[in-house]
């Protein structure tokens, strides 16, 4: 019987390696990723190869929007992974009603998929288009518009970023970049911005978009002075070290001269020994007061 420490070892290292394998997907520097999972009976019952066409008439659209269609493999893989939890899944399926024939599209959180969450979220769908006898091709059309249309109007934000001063450089993690003021087409969710601006202390924001619409946010950018310099770390440091030193060259001295003349008959070395230690010190605290006032003189203009 396998032992459990080794049961436990196996299960992580598969974990970590699907992981692995499943964050490797190729989307454009700026773009969400949008997983895309057809139910398997659509091309059954509309037509042999729609999901794929309906796929391929959605991504351009879909790229305008901010978002990267993509198809994997197996869903399954995605819905485990932590970096892709809040990732919308766009699903479409084939459902019977009161006589009819609908597709449907719903959108849920890649997290979300187990449970029943998929039937809960087809049963308030994004899209629901009714199908009969309508040449495959005009249906496909149409349901694509109507996707687009109902993602833009629910989930895409129009982003303007502002600041204060203007020309400001702003990038966020997903890749988007520019100089203020700037607009963006961007999906809802979290977006991460970081703005820098020479002279001017670097500005991090995240942002929750959690309705489509219109969005504007203003970064407010402080100068920066001698004192946010990377170089006052080494300036604090030589102070604390020349103080240290100072105050040792001091002790020494200070021991150097409570020799007596019994001292010098008894210990002649201590008289040499004490005051050498104390000049070393000095040096010391010398040297360290020099570097401190370079890095000073650095801050100024690094």
């Amino acid at each position: 019987m396998p032992d459990m420490k080794q049961v436990v070892l196996y299960t992580t290292v598969a974990a970590l390696l699907a992981n692995a394998g499943a964050r490797e997907i190729e989307c454009p520097r700026g773009s969400h990723v949008l997983f895309y999972y057809p139910d398997r009976h659509i091309d059954q019952t509309i037509q042999q190869d729609f999901s794929n066409e309906l796929r391929e008439e959605l991504k351009e659209p879909l790229a305008e929007m901010g978002y990267c269609l993509y198809q994997p493999p197996d869903i399954e893989q995605y819905r485990t992974d932590t970096s892709y939890a809040e990732n919308l899944v766009l699903h479409t399926a084939v459902r019977a009603r009161e006589g009819s024939r609908l597709l449907l599209v719903a959108l849920i959180r890649t997290g979300r998929l187990g449970g029943g969450n998929l039937e809960t979220a087809l049963g308030r769908p994004l899209v629901e288009v009714e199908f009969g006898d309508v040449e495959p091709g005009t249906f496909r059309a149409v349901a694509a518009k109507k996707i687009v249309e109902n993602l833009r109007t629910s989930y895409v934000c129009h982003l303007r970023v502002e600041s204060e001063p203007d020309s400001v450089y702003v990038a966020t993690k997903s890749g988007l970049e520019g100089v203020t003021p700037i607009e963006w087409i961007v999906p809802l969710g979290r977006v991460d911005l970081t703005a820098t601006r020479e002279d001017h202390m670097p500005f991090e924001k995240r942002l929750v978009l959690d309705s489509a619409g219109y969005h504007k946010v203003y970064m407010e950018l402080r100068p920066r002075r001698f004192y946010h310099s990377r170089f006052m770390y080494p300036t604090l440091a030589c102070l604390v070290a020349g103080g240290a030193f100072y105050a040792l060259e001091r002790y020494y001295y200070d021991r150097y001269q409570s020799l007596g003349e019994d001292d010098y008959y008894n210990r002649p070395g201590e008289f040499g020994e004490r005051f050498d230690r104390a000049k070393t010190f000095e040096r010391l605290a010398g040297a360290s007061l020099g570097l401190a006032a370079v890095s000073l003189t650095l801050s100024f203009w690094f």
